[in-house]
């Protein structure tokens, strides 16, 4: 009961965590920022493919 009168934001890590997940049975919903990281680093990743690419054609060409 104690661990519920603290608020969302005084509970331990750890806690809230399980909290979302059960709340959330979806992990997509429960962790939006590592879903938001993974769409992030897999543009990044794609833009420097298609970047050293494209610097390698036209460094053959030229």
């Amino acid at each position: 009961m104690a661990k519920d009168t603290w608020g969302a934001w005084g509970r331990p890590a750890v806690v809230q965590a399980a909290s979302n997940s059960a709340a959330n049975p979806s992990r997509l919903t429960a962790r939006p920022w590592f879903i938001f990281s993974v769409v992030i680093g897999v543009i990044l990743y794609v833009g420097g493919c298609s970047i050293g690419l494209f610097l390698a054609i036209r460094a053959a060409q030229g």
